[in-house]
């Protein structure tokens, strides 16, 4: 939705277009240029919602203005990206208030908020996440400065006294600076912080008369599996505040710092603790250089001080932009695989422009990396890497809509499944296009495929139930219409590397899976007469779909046989073994794993089955026929 189209032009007020169009499932964008704002438009609840720039947008509002939207993400991901907004807010509790719920993922990227507070004291905070935030935020190259009470206030979703809802926080890259207590406060579960940079360079605004604190990252709550990763926190001001704080409220926390410089001209010390934090927290590589204090705390390795040690950038890099945009909507440069953490090939899960939210998920043997460079295809902090001590790794991720997601991948990828169809993304690997089929490795060399398998029931027909195993993994398609797979099916993950998919469906209705592999087994609790399998949309039978051969029938058969009699015959039967329907069974009768019900009327019911009949019962004048061979 191009606001242009719907008459916005720079120069006007913004408020009402956003009130009118920034709602759930819409993206609406905001064509290049200024425009007046007054605060409205951004508040409230949102799912699957956008508002992105289109090239450079500036909302600008008069200085001293008070600005206290709430935007509370419900579902899936609500994001701003590409937007300034410039002026001065007052001093009167001024934020921007941000949270989502546990399912939803709140994205902002290349916003800025660098003009702060009015006056020098007041009290203002740049962005605010309250304890009730509990699903994901993301700040992608956000800039934030001149605030009093924190430029990025985000400890409160760990904070135990209040009830902390444990919602992750990612900082990645951006500009933090000249901020009042932090520039960069931290608290919750698996939180980070990579690639930002903290500078405090001059006075801030102030809380009250009493000085400023102005730190640099401050860890303030007691969270498990905060990262700091390669940050630069840049003190150049006499007069700030430790560049590092981990405060007492963070004993019994947990943390790594890696690959971090820290630039101090100030007295406080560059780590400064409370007692027993730091017992939490691992050093990988800290940096620490300039005149001021460098102390740090005992027992901490991997602490380079002095002149000879990496220093602080006070600049972000070139990809950490704040403010602009591309023609098309997208953000930060396009990911040429040239500047990546880590070894291997560069795989990349590229969405289609305006397509789907979709899940992923691939694995393989070596080792895999995510790749954070700032661009619209870098890995975000929904995606999750579990590296396993058999050698062997697995990835999931959430992309959509012209985004996507870069890892380095040293090894062999052994499968790649989505929740959408393969028309909708991109998949490439050391800078070429491939397949999901082409992807995946195999130890004899044959290439597997990942086909699209549906079940699809008769117009009309019975609900059923249904269950098939799969050599490979399993994906549902929730993008297929009236055969998209449901919340009723299920897919397990067997002891052998298999899986197993069972569902439910009826009415002309269906479901579909991506199935990497061959489908070994296949069988349903009606005849084969009232659904149709299809494989990329061609029509198979089962003994088609299974190992994509005929398979030996089960050996032995039982047959009701009602045709001599106009009086209905109910049975059931139990065997040992399975158990399969004939053409000729109807509707009305079921198979509930290895037992039979059903009835007969002027007609017959066949099966075949393994094993023995391990119970059996006829309420009619149906005659039984039971053969067994094996």
């Amino acid at each position: 939705m191009n606001l242009g189209d719907e008459g916005l032009s720079p120069g006007d007020t913004i408020d009402p277009y956003l009130d009118e169009y920034f709602t759930d499932g819409t993206v609406a964008v905001v064509p290049a240029g200024e425009y007046e704002w007054n605060g409205d438009g951004i508040g409230g609840n949102f799912a699957d919602a956008g508002l992105v720039g289109d090239g450079e947008v500036v909302l600008r509002h008069e200085d001293g203005m008070h600005r206290a939207p709430t935007t509370h993400a419900t579902g899936g991901t609500v994001r701003f990206a590409d937007i300034t907004i410039r002026g001065e807010c007052d001093g009167d509790d001024s934020r921007w208030r941000l949270q989502a719920d546990e399912d939803a993922d709140l994205v902002l990227e290349n916003v800025a908020l660098p003009d702060g507070m009015e006056g020098q004291f007041g009290d203002a905070t740049g962005i605010y996440v309250p304890p009730s935030h509990a699903g994901t935020l993301t700040l992608r190259n956000v800039h934030l400065e001149d605030f009093s009470n924190n430029g990025l206030y985000a400890s409160a979703p760990g904070k135990p006294s209040q009830d902390g809802q444990q919602g992750a926080v990612y900082v990645e890259g951006g500009l933090y600076r000249n901020n009042n207590v932090a520039g960069v406060r931290l608290g919750s579960n698996g939180s980070h912080a990579i690639g930002v940079t903290i500078v405090n360079d001059a006075l801030s605004t102030d809380i009250g008369d009493e000085g400023t604190a102005q730190r640099g990252l401050r860890i303030r709550e007691p969270g498990d599996d905060i990262l700091v990763e390669d940050c630069d926190i840049y003190h150049s001001f006499s007069d700030s505040a430790s560049p590092i704080q981990l405060h007492p409220g963070a004993e019994g926390g947990t943390g790594t710092i890696r690959n971090t410089r820290v630039y101090t001209e100030t007295g406080a010390s560059a780590v400064s603790y409370g007692s027993g934090v730091p017992d939490g927290w691992t050093v990988e590589s800290l940096s620490i250089t300039g005149d001021g204090d460098t102390s740090y705390p005992d027992g901490w390795s991997n602490v380079c001080v002095g002149g000879s040690c990496p220093v602080a950038d006070p600049e972000p890099s070139d990809s950490e932009t704040t403010s602009g945009g591309s023609d098309d909507g997208s953000t930060g440069s396009e990911n040429d695989g040239g500047s990546a953490e880590g070894s291997g090939d560069l795989f990349v899960v590229e969405a289609a422009d305006g397509g789907p939210k979709f899940s992923y998920e691939f694995a393989g043997t070596g080792t895999v990396t995510p790749v954070l460079d700032g661009s619209t295809l870098e890995a975000d902090g929904n995606d999750d890497i579990t590296t396993k001590e058999d050698g062997t790794y697995a990835v999931a991720g959430v992309t959509g809509n012209g985004y996507g997601d870069s890892f380095r991948v040293d090894g062999d990828i052994d499968s790649f499944t989505s929740t959408t169809a393969a028309e909708n993304y991109t998949l490439l690997l050391a800078g070429d296009e491939t397949t999901a089929g082409e992807l995946v490795a195999t130890d004899a060399g044959d290439e597997p495929t990942t086909s699209r398998l549906a079940v699809e029931a008769v117009e009309n027909g019975p609900r059923f139930e249904y269950e098939f195993v799969a050599s490979g993994p399993v994906a549902p398609v929730e993008d297929a219409g009236t055969l998209k797979a449901e919340g009723n099916d299920t897919i397990v993950e067997n002891d052998d590397g298999t899986y197993t998919v069972t569902g439910v469906t009826g009415n002309g209705y269906g479901d579909s899976f991506d199935v990497t592999g061959a489908v070994t087994a296949f069988s349903a609790t009606v005849a084969e007469s009232n659904f149709v399998l299809r494989v990329d949309d061609e029509p198979v039978s089962v003994a088609e779909l299974v190992d994509g051969g005929d398979p030996e029938p089960l050996p032995n058969s039982i047959v009701f046989d009602g045709a001599g009699s106009a009086e209905t015959t109910a049975y059931e039967f139990e065997v040992t073994g399975s158990v399969s329907a004939g053409d000729s069974v109807e509707a009305g009768d079921a198979i509930e794993g290895t037992t039979v019900s059903g009835a007969v009327t002027e007609g017959v019911d066949a099966y075949r089955f393994s094993g023995d009949v391990a119970s059996f019962s006829l309420d009619g004048p149906a005659t039984v026929a039971i053969e067994d061979t094996d």
